[in-house]
């Protein structure tokens, strides 16, 4: 086993316990009389972000262990995305109201969703598509912030589709 192998243990089992939490209300989901689709949307694009961040981090593997100050910054996103993962996850799944719960962390999830998109420019080698999604994926998710209005949530999919259309066709 290379030493980048022994490295790459730690952010990747962050992802992962990001992405068990975040599969844990998906039951919740198809339950509920009335679904909250911005919940479920947001869900979904996690999950699929959590799932692209995970493959994207073998790419970077020989880059992120050149010292240990590397190894922390390359631990950043992971443990962002892990937050964002408690954040959206209410605790009690049964007894919460979905809407309103989400409604209440809204504002710390979009900043940690900008502080996570923030932490990915460190990346060497980022392609100029990439960069401008960045950019205005970190645009939107301020102005979710500021505006703590829920509509961004589509805005923010509809954005995840298109870059992952790009990301499979280009």
């Amino acid at each position: 086993m290379q030493p980048q192998e022994y490295f790459s243990i730690l952010p990747l089992l962050l992802y992962g316990i990001a992405i068990a939490e975040l599969v844990s209300p998906w039951r919740r989901f198809f339950e509920d009389k009335q679904p909250y689709w911005p919940f479920i949307l947001t869900g979904v694009a996690l999950l699929e972000t959590a799932f692209h961040n995970f493959y994207q981090f073998y790419s970077h593997l020989d880059e992120s262990f050149q010292s240990y100050g590397t190894f922390l910054s390359y631990l950043m996103p992971p443990l962002l995305f892990l937050a964002i993962s408690h954040v959206f996850t209410p605790e009690d799944l049964k007894s919460v109201d979905t809407q309103k719960y989400f409604k209440s962390k809204y504002r710390l999830l979009m900043i940690l969703l900008g502080l996570f998109i923030a932490a990915h420019f460190q990346y060497d080698g980022v392609l100029e598509s990439e960069t401008m999604f960045r950019i205005l994926s970190l645009v939107i998710v301020a102005l979710a912030a500021v505006t703590r209005q829920i509509y961004w949530i589509y805005v923010l999919f509809v954005l995840r589709i298109a870059v992952l259309m790009y990301q499979v066709f280009i």
